[in-house]
């Protein structure tokens, strides 16, 4: 969504803002000529295209050519036909589609169903149709003000909560012990064994020397994939829970 609040400032002609706030954005980690470049594709290109865009270049790692096109036939143009255009700031047009036409009506679906069904604590966003209907009224700058974001919540809650917490800029999502501490420790066998097993290697999908590698790059200290080498893991068990046939050891 940021590349889209300073393409919004690029087109709104908002250079006072864009010099505060984009050298900062830029040299958090070592991706400022890719940032640069998605922002001004952002800035000329209206959110359908952007999602074309994507959908060419994209690469979904852990899984196999033959199963990428499969998918991206299957799948990827549906969602392509539902990316709308509407008449307003390259933010909000990123964010009406995320509510109406990709992430969100996925998780809204099935993240309270997945949770409470395994005892896991979880939050959905909070979507009452009016508190939509006023956000989408607002103007970028009370969305997002890099580096900060939620920014109308932190305004609102200011007098309410520490300084600490009101000026926070490393907040993440929800994490577990699973990428720190199991996945090398506890569950190193069990993971290796799921890797190494027959129905693994013959699934079809997977692209065994890429998880190979981020595998052992991963035992080494690496930490950059580990979140996509969990759902690995996580889909695999899904297939022989709810899609294999009992067939002995694997």
């Amino acid at each position: 969504s940021l590349y889209r609040y300073f393409a919004d400032l690029i087109r709104g002609m908002q250079i006072g803002r864009l010099r505060k706030e984009l050298p900062n954005y830029l040299k958090k980690d070592n991706k400022a000529f890719s940032k640069l470049g998605k922002i001004m594709l952002s800035t000329f290109l209206p959110e359908s295209s952007l999602y074309n865009l994507e959908f060419c270049y994209y690469r979904f790692e852990p899984f196999n050519r033959a199963f990428t096109k499969e998918a991206e036939k299957n799948c990827g143009e549906q969602i392509l036909k539902k990316i709308v255009d509407i008449k307003a700031s390259r933010l909000s047009n990123f964010l009406y589609n995320m509510m109406h036409n990709t992430s969100l009506q996925t998780l809204l679906h099935f993240e309270d169903r997945l949770t409470m069904a395994n005892s896991v604590e979880s939050r959905v966003p909070f979507l009452d149709y009016r508190l939509v209907d006023f956000v989408f009224s607002l103007p970028s700058q009370y969305k997002v003000q890099p580096p900060y974001t939620k920014v109308i919540h932190r305004f609102a809650m200011k007098d309410l909560i520490p300084e600490e917490i009101y000026y926070r800029q490393d907040k993440g999502i929800f994490s577990s012990p699973f990428y720190q501490v199991w996945m090398k420790q506890e569950l190193k066998p069990f993971i290796s064994d799921i890797f190494a097993s027959s129905a693994f290697r013959q699934r079809g999908i997977w692209n065994l020397p890429k998880i190979n590698h981020y595998w052992h790059k991963y035992l080494a200290g690496d930490n950059k994939q580990v979140e996509m080498l969990f759902n690995v893991i996580a889909l695999e068990l899904w297939f022989r829970q709810y899609v294999d046939k009992p067939s002995g050891e694997y």
